[in-house]
């Protein structure tokens, strides 16, 4: 098998973020409409508090959503959009699926510096593969074994979410598309 290129990897995890942002987003309003308490308000207010309560919540649910998708199709809907695949070579195993999710979490959340620590590690080494893959002795290889059609239904869902979130909490707090007056046939 052939180790994925580094810039589908990066591609891959674009859309992955895309996708978890905007699930995460999707759960949120849920919440509220269940009138659960969720600082959705406060953290557009950038309240510090609940800044950080979101982001901890989100850190989370990247977690679930890195682990079961590696459980389950052994990649996750941003790597089926770019046709790579995930490949343990100690088996899949709780333990590694837990280290691998675990340290790739860490790694997206800390931001740029820390992925680019890993690119860096991966680039430099003799196996090239990145801190995530290091730990839970993974390889991201160019085939794929899932239906591309589960990460087109994923990123279709991402964007329906993210124009209603969009509708329901921002419009008001970034930009009204409405009031552009546009011209009608009408």
């Amino acid at each position: 098998m052939i180790d994925a290129p580094y810039i589908r990897r990066f591609f891959a995890l674009l859309f992955d973020v895309i996708i978890s942002v905007s699930l995460f987003m999707g759960i949120a309003m849920f919440i509220r409409r269940m009138l659960l308490p969720f600082p959705i308000e406060e953290f557009f207010a950038f309240n510090d508090e609940a800044l950080l309560r979101v982001y901890l919540y989100f850190a989370a649910f990247y977690f679930v959503y890195v682990f079961l998708f590696s459980a389950l199709l052994s990649s996750s809907p941003g790597k089926i959009l770019v046709n790579i695949d995930e490949e343990y070579y100690r088996g899949h195993s709780f333990l590694n699926l837990f280290l691998r999710s675990l340290i790739k979490t860490i790694t997206v959340l800390l931001g740029p510096v820390m992925m680019m620590v890993s690119l860096v590690v991966a680039l430099m080494g003799k196996s090239h593969h990145t801190l995530h893959d290091l730990a839970a002795r993974t390889r991201v290889t160019e085939e794929t074994r899932s239906a591309r059609l589960i990460g087109l239904f994923f990123i279709a869902a991402a964007v329906a979410l993210i124009f209603i979130f969009y509708d329901h909490y921002m419009r008001n707090l970034v930009f009204d598309f409405s009031s552009i007056p546009l011209p009608s046939l009408y």
